[in-house]
């Protein structure tokens, strides 16, 4: 893969994730996912972990990055509303 490859895909994943995080909602419960986006949000933290370590090899921002999500998921709750 090579660096405009690397680039459009680092950008394709960020519109996903922007889009994503234009879909969050907050009640007096806390702060939501929107309908159907957990598994997308799931996959791409996945698919960017992928991307690191192959365009990076052993790193340790892939584990960072997986550290970070699973925080933020049992500290926020991310679900999909019912």
């Amino acid at each position: 893969m090579n660096n405009e490859e690397i680039i459009g895909e680092i950008k394709r994943y960020e519109a996903t994730l922007s889009a994503i995080l234009s879909r969050f909602t907050r009640d007096r419960d806390g702060i939501r996912i929107g309908d159907g986006d957990d598994p997308l949000l799931r996959q791409i933290v996945r698919e960017v972990i992928d991307l690191f370590n192959d365009i990076l090899g052993p790193n340790s921002y892939s584990h960072q990055i997986v550290g970070e999500f699973n925080e933020g998921v049992s500290n926020y709750g991310l679900r999909g509303q019912a």
